[in-house]
């Protein structure tokens, strides 16, 4: 079976600048019509009717099975936080398309299991900084948007408990199966931002995961990992899974960092695709 992974489409990014992202994946995959299914890590939109109905017109238009988890974008309130997080979470969770709350079975012996993910500061320079200045949320002049535009009922250390221990009790129902991972929230320290001549990246390093997903992915062994977030495209094998961050980003890096690349090729390089 062969597996196009992508995240952090940021679709709505593009239409603003008049470019139909769908179209442009439509004709990636009538190149690619060997690829079965795709996997999305989040951050497709910045408002759940938009995500959802996205979805389901790419599905209309490729005519494979697409499942994704949402990312900390897609569980934005951009305007004013009127209802806790946790229910957009909810309705993303009833999509049939939304790995969210569920088992995806590819095949009797394959299945999906993921979630966004959330962070527990983990992957920042926690000497250099406190647990309450991770919480605040803000450094010099900057403020994590997540800070502004989610609002769970519960801290976020508690929300990152939380999602993992879902996340193990599926991983050990499916103990004799393959399992392909897939979280928003990067799993391994190697995808975390540089900080060399970066400074703020030892404090916003740390809303970017949770070295449990490392921990859990040791524990269980899945034969791939998924992540986004970074807008990073690197994947790399250890010991028996494969780790894949496979990014497409917002057009203004697409066009600050790809010069002459047309959007079809950006999105060539961005997709990974993989054989189970």
């Amino acid at each position: 079976m062969k597996i196009g992974i992508i995240s952090d489409l940021h679709s709505d990014l593009y239409k603003e600048k008049g470019i139909d992202l769908l179209n442009e994946l439509n004709n990636y995959f009538i190149q690619n019509k060997d690829i079965e299914v795709l996997l999305i890590a989040g951050d497709i939109t910045e408002d759940i009717n938009e995500t959802i109905k996205f979805i389901e017109n790419l599905k209309k238009k490729i005519e494979i099975k697409i499942y994704y988890v949402p990312g900390n974008h897609d569980i934005w309130q951009k305007q004013k936080i009127e209802i806790p997080t946790e229910d957009i979470v909810q309705k993303y969770a009833a999509d049939k398309n939304c790995i969210t709350g569920k088992v995806i079975q590819l095949r009797d012996d394959l299945v999906v299991i993921g979630d966004t993910g959330w962070y527990d500061y983990s992957f920042g320079d926690n000497e250099k900084f406190s647990i309450e200045e991770f919480i605040k949320g803000s450094y010099r002049e900057r403020i994590w948007q997540d800070k502004i535009k989610i609002k769970f009922t519960k801290m976020d250390i508690e929300k990152h408990k939380e999602i993992l221990n879902q996340l193990e009790r599926k991983f050990e129902e499916n103990r004799n199966k393959k399992v392909i991972f897939i979280t928003h929230m990067i799993n391994h320290s190697f995808f975390k931002v540089s900080t060399e001549n970066r400074e703020e990246w030892k404090f916003f390093n740390g809303f970017l995961g949770s070295e449990d997903y490392y921990k859990l992915v040791k524990k269980y062994k899945p034969i791939v990992s998924i992540s986004g977030h970074v807008h990073y495209r690197k994947s790399f094998v250890e010991e028996e899974t494969e780790f894949v961050c496979s990014c497409l980003g917002y057009h203004k890096e697409f066009e600050k960092s790809k010069g002459e690349m047309t959007l079809y090729q950006n999105i060539e390089e961005s997709i990974k695709v993989v054989v189970v």
